[in-house]
């Protein structure tokens, strides 16, 4: 039987709610993956997830910039944690 654990990228890469769209494509870029968890400002833990059809559907696609839209504005949440 294959496990989540057994596909998953390790370590988790993780981007604080309050970062830019700009930071978190770098972010991927740098440490060659498809999403990221994303955590609250003030409290540790998951709080969402972005990925890079959250950047292409809700920036990319929609002409807006990277550079002013934070990460909070685009990403999906709840992160559901077991």
């Amino acid at each position: 039987m294959l496990f989540v654990k057994d596909i998953m990228t390790k370590p988790v890469i993780v981007i604080r709610s309050s970062a830019t769209v700009e930071n978190a494509i770098w972010l991927m870029r740098t440490k060659r993956v498809r999403s990221l968890i994303v955590e609250e400002f003030y409290e540790q833990g998951p709080y969402g997830i972005l990925t890079e059809r959250d950047i292409i559907y809700n920036v990319i696609a929609k002409g807006r910039s990277p550079h002013f839209i934070r990460v909070d504005q685009i990403m999906r949440r709840p992160c559901i944690c077991m």
